[in-house]
């Protein structure tokens, strides 16, 4: 009993003292494949973490609670579910964002958000946006309540339509 007491003792100093515990994760049956739960950098098959920040490569299913921190050159590929966003700088596949899903650089497959979906590059696919979506380049479909088209796209509309 008295050494369970100390082991429990030692992990719970360990939550509130060890703030770099937080920036790990507990990966199984290895490091990089499998399952991942926290903030695993680079991970394939399934990774559940609280917060995004700082991912490099996510492969396979990323199922997050809040939104990304420092995460614009992160890759994301296969099926992403973000409860208040998904974010990085290249997201493939499928991506849900209870508020909204946003690319730094590259937005494709389907996407969809609540509020928004936006990329600082370009969206290809499908992307649906409750409120809005963004992008300086869009190949695909669009639907949303207000749409921000970049420069090439506004040129090619006002020639099919002048």
């Amino acid at each position: 009993m008295k050494h369970g007491l100390q082991l429990c003792s030692a992990f719970l100093f360990s939550l509130i003292m060890g703030s770099s515990l937080w920036a790990q994760s507990l990966n199984f049956p290895s490091k990089d494949v499998g399952i991942s739960i926290g903030n695993s950098k680079n991970f394939t098959v399934l990774r559940l973490n609280f917060r995004d920040k700082g991912v490099e490569k996510i492969t396979g299913i990323n199922l997050t609670l809040w939104h990304p921190k420092d995460n614009d050159s992160a890759v994301i590929q296969g099926l992403s579910v973000g409860l208040m966003a998904v974010g990085g700088g290249t997201i493939k596949g499928i991506s849900f964002g209870g508020l909204g899903v946003g690319a730094q650089e590259k937005l494709s497959g389907f996407s969809a958000g609540l509020l928004g979906v936006g990329s600082g590059g370009n969206i290809s696919g499908i992307a649906i946006g409750g409120l809005g979506a963004g992008a300086p380049s869009v190949k695909g479909l669009t639907i949303c309540g207000v749409v921000g088209l970049g420069e090439k796209i506004l040129k090619v509309l006002h020639s099919h339509w002048a």
